[in-house]
């Protein structure tokens, strides 16, 4: 289904609660292919295979139903690096390959997030960057998994990058889209921004600080803004869980993340004719 607008999609973190945000990507990608991709975190693998265009059915099985369904990926016992994103990297790489030149060959815009742990500033990338480094810097937990190199400076994760609202701005804002379609597999919390912060004070400089505080008040700013105002009919069309997935961000149990990829699959599949219609009446 092409258009002749611009259309986004938008799809968050979580770590493994991106299960559900796959599996409405495994609906979406039969019949949308959007003009911009982003995501951050959990999602920016996704993200990535779905500009790929190469993703197929048994691709995605394979992956949550085995390669990611290991304590290879996620350990409370490794201390420090209970997120393997080493593993995540050589998953993508070669067991369930994301072909990278297709993506950098597609019509379709792909941005991945990522935060500098030297300015606190959330940088965008695209295809033109190492994408792999890009990837694991964005799923890159702090405390929980190491911090990666882009071009000499370290990135990791945030909740500036898991959060939907800013990239939304973003996608409206900056590449000036029509139309987005947001996959959101997490509940926004405030506290959790405030933990970030806590630790941003504690630990990191006053400019980190000063520029994580900055967006992050951009940030609650975007979310009262796309859940309050009446985008839903107009420009923002959100596809959230309609029941609980059973799963939270560090399951790596095979079949309770593929149930959670089924209601994100057929979550999208029930409301295909709502979006065929929101991408239709522009």
């Amino acid at each position: 289904m092409k258009n002749d607008y611009q259309v986004a999609v938008v799809i968050s973190g979580g770590g493994m609660l991106s299960a559900y945000s796959a599996g409405v990507i495994a609906d979406l990608r039969t019949y949308l292919n959007p003009d911009v991709v982003i995501a951050g975190s959990g999602g920016s693998a996704i993200a990535a295979f779905y500009a790929s265009g190469k993703l197929t059915d048994e691709q995605e099985k394979r992956a949550w139903t085995q390669e990611l369904a290991t304590d290879q990926m996620i350990s409370p016992r490794r201390l420090g690096n209970i997120f393997d994103t080493d593993y995540l990297i050589d998953v993508i790489r070669h067991r369930i390959p994301l072909d990278i030149d297709a993506i950098q060959h597609s019509n379709t815009i792909l941005e991945i997030s990522a935060l500098s742990k030297r300015t606190g500033e959330l940088h965008y990338f695209d295809a033109s960057r190492n994408l792999f480094d890009v990837i694991q810097a964005s799923h890159a937990v702090p405390f929980l998994a190491r911090p990666i190199p882009i071009h000499g400076e370290l990135f990791g994760d945030s909740f500036l990058s898991s959060y939907v609202y800013g990239h939304i701005r973003r996608v409206l804002d900056f590449h000036r889209v029509d139309k987005v379609i947001v996959v959101n597999a997490i509940s926004f919390s405030r506290w959790m921004l405030f933990v970030e912060l806590a630790i941003a004070w504690l630990f990191a400089s006053p400019r980190y600080y000063r520029a994580l505080k900055r967006q992050m008040k951009n940030l609650r700013r975007d979310y009262r803004d796309f859940v309050t105002k009446d985008y839903h009919n107009n420009q923002v069309f959100f596809i959230e869980p309609s029941r609980p997935t059973g799963i939270t961000s560090m399951t790596v149990d095979g079949n309770k993340l593929w149930r959670a990829f089924g209601i994100g699959k057929q979550d999208a599949h029930h409301l295909q004719k709502q979006i065929k219609n929101f991408l239709s009446n522009k």
